[in-house]
């Protein structure tokens, strides 16, 4: 069986169908999946505006964990029955699904199958961008947008394993109570203004602004940067309203997003740098090899724990998005495949 878009729309356009197993092609690997991470991505597939792939009859599923169910002639590096997490982008809400083999990670026994696939996509994203993009450091202070979801709770429990560093987060006001239990200094992005809050918390600005946002949010998480700091742009979540695409939305944030001369970065001493697990994985296979591994030993070792916010079967689907377009679950849902 498998999750299958019929058209682009709504949640109600997913279709649980039957499927063959598919035959991995010579570098790829055919996973029995245990657990799929539902991401953003995902409803923006079912929406037909995620770029590289159509909607229509596309199974989503951005990352799972399993075991190794076949191997394609030129996998060198895995056997039928590995337990492994992969980095699938499409397909993940499946019965089986293949992915190629730099997509694909040993898993270490004793993981709990849940817990580690909040690890695949959230972490290595958050990982990325805190060690390869900007090197974020103890005694720097960090803002991070949408910081009670997957992405940014990742980034708060990966910002303490590497130091005392100072974390302002935006969130509903439902949600600060999560963001302080984790030490983070909440903003209530509905009735505040996190600029004018900035600037009262950090009068000389920040070292790192994390924004999923895009459009004008990007500039105006710019003008909170200090000289020498960072604006991380890794998606555009503004071209969606109640977690739909919306075109004028989306026409509307490209028109108000900013695209700073070489001449103002310099003069500002700022920098604008983006980042997309896509391009990164695919343009540095060896580099998502190597944090996905780090990542899952600071998992078992218990340096990290994923905060779940929902466990569902494959059959639910549609509600798995309905609830990540509601805004109303913090950190990662997960569909239970094969249990």
């Amino acid at each position: 069986m498998k999750v299958t878009i019929t058209k682009r729309g709504a949640p109600s356009v997913l279709s649980l169908v039957e499927a063959d197993k598919p035959i991995p092609q010579a570098n790829e690997i055919c996973i029995k999946v245990s657990v799929a991470g539902v991401a953003f991505a995902d409803t923006l597939l079912r929406e037909g505006a995620y770029p590289g792939f159509k909607a229509k009859g596309t199974t989503p599923g951005y990352d799972v964990v399993g075991t190794v169910e076949s191997v394609g002639s030129e996998v060198q590096n895995f056997k039928v029955g590995d337990k492994v997490v992969a980095l699938t982008e499409v397909g993940g809400y499946a019965h089986f699904c293949t992915a190629p083999e730099h997509r694909v990670v040993h898993c270490p026994e004793g993981l709990d199958d849940v817990e580690t696939v909040a690890m695949v996509l959230n972490y290595v994203t958050a990982y990325q961008m805190l060690t390869h993009v900007t090197r974020v450091k103890a005694g720097d202070t960090i803002l991070i947008h949408g910081a009670a979801g997957g992405v940014g709770t990742a980034l708060i429990q990966l910002c303490k394993t590497i130091g005392d560093i100072k974390i302002y987060g935006t969130a509903s006001k439902k949600k600060h109570a999560t963001l302080i239990e984790m030490g983070v200094t909440p903003i209530d992005y509905r009735n505040e203004n996190f600029v004018e809050v900035m600037k009262q918390y950090q009068p000389q600005g920040i070292d790192v602004v994390f924004d999923a946002v895009g459009g004008k949010h990007w500039k105006q998480s710019y003008c909170t940067l200090r000289a020498g700091g960072m604006l991380v742009a890794y998606g555009f979540s503004s071209i969606t309203k109640k977690g739909r695409f919306h075109l004028p939305s989306a026409l509307k944030s490209l028109v108000n997003a900013p695209f700073p001369s070489l001449l103002s970065v310099l003069n500002d001493t700022k920098s604008v740098m983006g980042y997309n697990i896509r391009a990164f994985t695919n343009n540095r296979p060896e580099a998502f090899q190597h944090d996905m591994t780090e990542l899952l030993s600071m998992l078992k070792a218990e340096h990290v724990k994923p905060i779940i916010g929902k466990v569902l079967p494959l059959s639910k689907a549609q509600e798995a998005h309905e609830l990540l377009a509601s805004s109303a679950i913090e950190g990662k849902i997960v569909l239970k495949v094969n249990a």
